[in-house]
């Protein structure tokens, strides 16, 4: 759910193929990043970053957010590079999905991205229903470096 939000997050419009293409993914599809090679978790992000500096971040970003959905783990206990802004750390998660753009997180439509989120194939619309999106947007930013937080000066 929350790499769907994240990566949707991303668009301006969420009609375009990439966002049609993540979608139409079900659960699995959208997990498909972490299970390419069982020998290697994060192999599949080697090809996806250029260099070991930015394939370091995105695993620490990955790690957090699969900590965040209940894998067990300190998610206080990784550190980021503080050289990516809140915006390439949110373009690297998206990437994960084969989803980049040039909207900041908290700056959608939260209607529209709720619509959408209805049309995900990995995500029941009984959880959506039952989901607080205030809050779920808020430790999100509270736990992922992509966007200002509250706590930070």
């Amino acid at each position: 759910m929350c790499l769907v939000l994240l990566a949707l997050s991303l668009l301006e419009d969420y009609n375009t193929p990439s966002a049609i293409q993540l979608l139409e993914k079900n659960q699995d599809g959208v997990l498909q990043a972490f299970r390419k090679d069982s020998t290697d978790l994060f192999k599949a992000m080697s090809a996806k970053c250029q260099n070991r500096k930015a394939e370091a971040q995105l695993i620490g970003l990955a790690q957090r957010l699969l900590m965040f959905a209940g894998s067990p783990g300190d998610v206080h206990q990784l550190q980021f590079d503080q050289e990516y802004t809140a915006f390439d750390n949110h373009n690297l998660l998206g990437s994960l999905v084969s989803v980049t753009g040039s909207s900041r997180f908290r700056n959608f439509d939260l209607q529209a991205i709720l619509s959408a989120l209805y049309k995900s194939k990995a995500i029941t619309n009984e959880y959506i229903d039952g989901l607080d999106i205030a809050e779920l947007i808020s430790q999100l930013m509270t736990l992922l470096p992509i966007g200002f937080q509250s706590n930070l000066v």
